[in-house]
């Protein structure tokens, strides 16, 4: 409560600046209030086309399934949050998975998009994911690494980027010290919470410094 009172106060406190010395001061003030400089989207996708959200570990030599299904949920939900674009049911993917896998793993990503009927195809693959415990330190933390574009499901083509064939995101969780009581599949699941975090930032603006406003309960 006390930080929401601050920032209406820093805001209030540009409206004042606005009346006495211009609108563009203000508008200096306001920006700081509310978190810095926007960060403007890398790319905005189609608003209207149906999008998959399918990731994969293609190649990894770890198993890093945990990680893909977090992502995935986590990814689909930020999209959807920030209203990118309508996100297509992820049981729809597994259950074409479960179909027939030989024929599901022949397919190409723009085959699938068609398939389940996605205009466009957010495609993640993950190229890294391992905790880092270094030997007596008593603590550990998160590395991943991933590709990302978005693919059209009628002509195959990748929409984004135009200028390489992939984006490249990673990301490094905090140390997590041991006496913290967070187990492997803790961290991993932050692993993928942080990575669609990051990736859902490429396609929308944001604040870099915001920080959230808090929960006001009206029971």
């Amino acid at each position: 409560m006390i930080l929401l009172f601050k920032r209406c106060a820093a805001l209030l406190l540009a409206g004042s600046v606005c009346l006495a010395t211009g609108c563009e001061m203000a508008g200096v003030a306001i920006e700081r209030a509310s978190g810095g400089p926007t960060v403007k989207a890398k790319y905005v996708p189609a608003p209207k086309d149906s999008m998959l959200v399918l990731v994969e570990s293609y190649g990894l030599a770890l198993d890093s399934g945990i990680e893909a299904q977090h992502l995935t949920l986590s990814l689909s939900r930020s999209l959807t949050d920030n209203k990118i674009a309508p996100v297509l049911n992820g049981q729809q993917l597994e259950r074409l998975k479960d179909a027939d896998p030989r024929e599901y793993h022949s397919m190409t990503i723009a085959d699938i998009g068609r398939k389940l009927g996605a205009r466009q195809i957010l495609y993640v693959n993950i190229s890294r994911a391992e905790i880092v415990k270094p030997a007596g330190s008593g603590q550990m933390r998160g590395h991943m690494e991933a590709t990302v574009k978005i693919v059209d499901s009628a002509s195959a083509d990748t929409r984004w980027p135009t200028d390489s064939s992939s984006e490249r995101v990673q990301i490094t969780t905090n140390w997590i010290p041991d006496n913290a009581n967070k187990t492997d599949s803790d961290v991993r699941a932050q692993m993928a919470d942080q990575m669609a975090e990051d990736i859902g930032k490429l396609f929308h603006d944001y604040h870099p410094d915001a920080e959230p406003m808090p929960t006001v309960n009206v029971d």
